[in-house]
């Protein structure tokens, strides 16, 4: 994992730093993220996913989950309100992926409608219990993307990982609120930053926000 995903603290210098490739929704299949490899592209993820589908064996999308052996790391990401569909999903995945990402970030209403993306920053219990379950049935990392928050009302990024902190070794990289474009990074510090934080080694990719949430046979210290 470490050199999938290497920490780069401080001011850049000019060195060279990974790049990763955003999963995006009905653009990053595998052709295009062959070609992104090709371009220089160190991480690429799959678009996200429906659990539910995934867990229902739907050819289609099982078809957005095909990889290829010059893809390394292999990282698909998967959605759902449905706690045991995305543990079901997540242990399909296991054999084959590298790392296996979870999507709390989609603001789509198709999504948000069935308490899936997004809308689970607005159910802090059940995202860390759904968390929690997927991590009981894989072996492999596992990483998150989030918003800062639902948009309505506190910002509540920090305290869920203050909270999934506490149970897994999960450093920060960027996050976004539920109102905020795509690829913008201003409110990273909002996670990044704070003084009190008991996370470690912040990092960061363009326009994607992850966590560390499982790190079997990885130290991150």
């Amino acid at each position: 994992m470490p050199q999938h995903i290497a920490p780069k603290p401080g001011p850049w210098d000019g060195e060279p730093r990974p790049l990763f490739l955003a999963p995006m929704a009905g653009v990053s299949d595998l052709p295009f993220r062959l070609l992104a490899k090709a371009c220089g592209a160190d991480v690429t993820i799959t678009e996200f996913t429906n659990s539910t589908a995934l867990s229902r064996e739907a050819a289609v999308s099982w078809r957005k989950m095909e990889s290829h052996e010059t893809e390394v790391p292999f990282i698909p990401q998967i959605f759902g309100g449905d706690p045991g569909d995305m543990a079901t999903a997540a242990e399909m995945l296991a054999p084959t992926a590298d790392i296996i990402d979870l999507n709390f970030g989609c603001p789509a209403p198709k999504v948000t409608k069935i308490c899936a993306g997004a809308a689970l920053m607005g159910e802090p219990d059940n995202l860390v219990s759904m968390v929690d379950g997927i991590i009981q049935r894989v072996d492999v990392p596992v990483t998150a993307k989030m918003r800062l928050g639902t948009g309505q009302g506190a910002n509540n990024a920090l305290d869920i990982c203050k909270v999934v902190g506490r149970h897994w070794d999960c450093p920060p990289l960027c996050s976004r609120s539920h109102t905020c474009g795509n690829g913008i990074l201003a409110k990273q510090i909002g996670i990044q930053s704070s003084p009190s934080s008991t996370l470690s080694k912040p990092l960061w990719s363009p326009t994607v926000t992850w966590w560390m949430l499982q790190v079997p046979e990885i130290a991150w210290k």
